[in-house]
């Protein structure tokens, strides 16, 4: 089995590391892929049977954007259909598209060439691509797809609500390799792994430092457009004693140690691939309720679930940890337990390479 997989990336983030996990699991069980990407560190960073360098427009996603969008579609269009005969050519017949103009551009010449066609989801649909200009377009696309792979049930109920393309919904959740922790060569503590973007919310989290039993000290491993104002907000908050920047690190989790206590305060998330690797490790996690986060977390099972935007109810679940450690070590446990009964990454390839070898 022969498979093109498209990837555009600004930053690494989740769906990079969904992507380097994907192939490499897949050919790992003797498939052969074929990367198209524009980011080098991505290129650099996985081992597949092919990869190839390739520039792509900016997202739709603004106004301006999607005037230069529109005004080089043509263009894109061959491009594209340029690349994925290239690739007919030698035997690849399934295509995996992730990112909204890779969907946009490559769907329609796919389809032209034979190409099976399977979108994966990493972001949530609503309210944003609800109401993007584009949508009736992608809409139409996604008709002309096999399937439309979802990591959970929260977006799969977004995606039903598009009665054209209910059918095509699969639920298959992410899987990651387990992760391993750096020592313990400090006090237990928090950890935020996160980009420093509004929706992140990685300043609701400083903005609760306040609330925390004791002088609890804050790690946070990251970088983004925020930077400078999550800088300026932890002096001007006096935490500059109790809140340490580290920047952005291949390997996070090195930096944390197996007492510390992971924090995700997002404002909107889909499945965040942190909360699997944390879990692979048995971290104990408070996190916010939003998008598919409860099914990753059972509050008070595996972790706790506090509400978004609210900063004295995330550090009052995180307060209950930090009173009581035992919480922690029966929390740790049943990470582990659900780690490996559904979200290891052994798990989510074996549930792909089946989908993609189904017969319609």
């Amino acid at each position: 089995m022969k498979i093109v997989v498209f990837k555009r990336a600004s930053v690494w983030g989740g769906g990079e590391t969904y992507t380097k996990s994907l192939c490499e699991g897949l050919e790992k069980e003797g498939q052969q892929t074929c990367l198209f990407s524009n980011s080098r560190e991505l290129l650099g960073r996985i081992d597949v049977s092919k990869k190839r360098e390739l520039s792509f427009l900016p997202d739709a996603t603004t106004r301006t954007n999607l005037v230069i969008f529109l005004i080089f579609w043509p263009l894109d269009f061959f491009r594209y259909f340029w690349h994925l005969a290239g690739t007919k050519t030698q035997g690849y017949k399934i295509l995996i598209l992730q990112d909204l103009n890779e969907k946009l551009l490559a769907t329609f010449p796919a389809k032209i060439l034979g190409f099976r066609i399977f979108w994966v989801e990493h972001t949530t649909w609503e309210p944003y691509l609800f109401r993007h200009p584009l949508f009736f377009t992608l809409k139409t696309a996604g008709r002309l797809t096999d399937k439309i792979i979802v990591p959970s049930e929260f977006l799969a109920r977004q995606i039903r609500k598009i009665p054209t393309l209910a059918s095509r919904v699969e639920i298959i959740p992410h899987g990651v390799w387990p992760v391993t922790l750096g020592s313990e060569r400090r006090e237990p503590g928090l950890v935020c792994v996160s980009r420093f973007t509004a929706d992140k919310n990685v300043k609701g989290l400083i903005e609760a430092m306040p609330y925390f039993e004791g002088k609890t000290k804050l790690i946070i491993v990251g970088d983004g457009p925020e930077r400078d104002e999550l800088r300026f907000l932890v002096e001007n908050l006096g935490l500059e004693n109790r809140v340490e920047f580290l920047g952005a690190k291949p390997k996070p989790f090195e930096y944390v140690s197996p007492s510390d206590i992971l924090v995700v305060p997002s404002n909107e998330e889909n499945f965040p691939l942190v909360i699997l690797e944390a879990m692979s490790a048995g971290l104990t996690i408070v996190a916010t309720r939003v998008g598919g986060i409860p099914e990753q977390i059972e509050d008070g099972k595996n972790g706790y679930l506090a509400d978004p935007n609210d900063p004295k109810d995330l550090a009052d679940k995180i307060n209950k940890i930090l009173k009581n450690r035992k919480i922690q070590t029966k929390m740790s446990s049943q990470n582990i337990i659900k780690y490996k009964r559904g979200f290891t990454l052994e798990t989510m390839i074996t549930k792909t390479e089946k989908l993609l070898v189904r017969k319609q």
